[in-house]
């Protein structure tokens, strides 16, 4: 009996520490909404992110602004879809992390993007859930190749004992783009592709990756898909990404910040179980001989 008040006394204090933190307000009157919360259905439909295979540029944006787009290479038509982990799924806490564009294709990187695209082509082609994870893959390979992995996504991950197949990653534009793209080129971005691949997605935390980015997700995206979402400060990033500044890694350490708080939400949720499973069991055991 003095382990499960000890329990109990040490998930109230828990609870009023995580509670008083930003950004997670719950209580404990509603932990039923917090264990819905982390249970929300990891079964990302492959069909649905196979529709964003055949978005187009073209289609989608003005003259004036396809003006800024890439044209470096043939496979810059095809949009980038992101990808998520093979491990993605059964994180108790999912991570998106949320670019602004694919920068244009440097002589460097032309195999590494090829065989990406070849990749994505298969899958646009399959529909099969075995060559989206091909096409995953490729993304993996090749992303610690870039310096915004480099210097700011790789940080947030070392801290977090996590890695490349536990997260997922995404640009908002899902297209090669020089420089930073137009809010109106965001906007449509947002309504034809980025919200339905956070819905698809269904992430715990996003971490956006660009200084103010949050609040485009804030203003573009569908209230209803964001509103269970903690979506941190957007990171401050250097030109070039070439390396990453203090006020850039105080950003990314805040984010770390809120993934931990999770974690504890999630030691809090076991200790709930354990408590539920050993009441349950003392009352068969009342039950059978009273």
């Amino acid at each position: 009996m003095s382990n499960s008040c000890e329990q109990i006394s040490i998930l109230s204090n828990t609870a009023e520490i995580v509670e008083n933190e930003r950004p997670v307000k719950l209580s404990l009157l509603r932990w039923s909404d917090l264990e819905q919360w982390f249970n929300l259905s990891s079964d990302i439909n492959i069909n649905e992110i196979h529709k964003l295979c055949f978005l187009d540029r073209k289609e989608l944006f003005t003259s004036f602004q396809l003006q800024k787009f890439s044209d470096r290479r043939t496979f810059d038509n095809d949009p980038f879809i992101g990808y998520f982990g093979k491990k993605y799924e059964s994180q108790k806490v999912r991570v998106m992390f949320l670019g602004r564009s694919n920068a244009e294709s440097s002589k460097s990187h032309k195999i590494l993007d090829t065989n990406i695209n070849n990749a994505f082509k298969v899958f646009q082609r399959s529909k099969l859930k075995k060559d989206y994870r091909n096409y995953a893959d490729k993304y993996v390979e090749a992303m610690p190749h870039w310096k915004i992995y480099q210097n700011f996504v790789k940080y947030f991950l070392d801290k977090t004992n996590l890695d490349l197949d536990q997260i997922s990653y995404a640009n908002a534009v899902p297209f090669r783009y020089k420089g930073k793209p137009l809010v109106s080129v965001f906007e449509i971005a947002y309504n034809t592709f980025t919200e339905n691949l956070i819905y698809l997605y269904k992430p715990h935390l996003i971490v956006p990756l660009g200084i103010g980015d949050e609040m485009l997700i804030k203003r573009f995206c569908n209230k209803k898909i964001i509103e269970d979402i903690v979506i941190s400060d957007g990171i401050r990033r250097t030109n070039g990404d070439n390396y990453r500044d203090q006020i850039g890694e105080k950003m990314l350490n805040e984010a770390i910040s809120q993934y931990n708080k999770f974690n504890e939400w999630q030691k809090i949720k076991s200790l709930f179980e354990n408590i539920q499973s050993r009441w349950s069991r003392m009352k068969q055991w009342f039950m059978k001989t009273s």
